[in-house]
């Protein structure tokens, strides 16, 4: 939706708090800028990228936000789904509260990851699923080896040796 010609473009501080405070409520940019008060997303982008301290506040409200959409999942979730006339769960409520939950969840996991998603381990094994193998009597040895030769190089002051044949 095109914004009319009268929407504000000027950089105001009152009128950046006022974005930032919608910001820190979990609106998103693109809601707060369908109001015809407000300027278009290009214009805020661009004070994004003009004024440093702008971008700190809006980084800093963005974040915020997030918190308070978190809050909104957890609203959506406790929500007790409606009722038919019939006495029955409204099927097609409950599947619109799953959307509206999903999306969020979704949203938060991708903004934030390691506040809000999921936690991935790795685990490594060895053969056929055991434990990983180590031969400490070969690891042993190439350390042995690289220690004589490093002795011997100090004692004979040579740092040419070349001992690549050794690691």
């Amino acid at each position: 939706m095109k914004k009319p010609l009268g929407a504000p473009s000027i950089y105001t501080p009152e009128l950046a708090q006022s974005i930032l405070d919608r910001l820190e409520l979990g609106q998103s940019l693109r809601k707060i800028c369908e109001d015809p008060a407000m300027p278009s997303g290009q214009t805020i982008r661009n004070w994004i990228n003009a004024k440093p301290d702008f971008f700190a506040q809006y980084t800093r409200s963005r974040d915020i936000g997030l918190d308070a959409v978190a809050d909104e999942v957890i609203a959506i979730a406790d929500e007790i789904p409606g009722m038919l006339d019939n006495g029955a769960t409204d099927s097609g409520g409950v599947a619109h509260q799953r959307l509206r939950f999903d999306a969020r969840r979704w949203y938060l996991s991708k903004l934030a990851p390691k506040r809000y998603g999921d936690k991935l381990t790795t685990e490594v094994t060895g053969a056929n699923g055991g434990a990983i193998q180590v031969d400490d009597s070969s690891t042993a040895s190439r350390l042995a080896a690289i220690l004589d030769a490093a002795k011997a190089r100090r004692a004979n002051e040579t740092p040419e040796d070349d001992l690549s044949d050794i690691l």
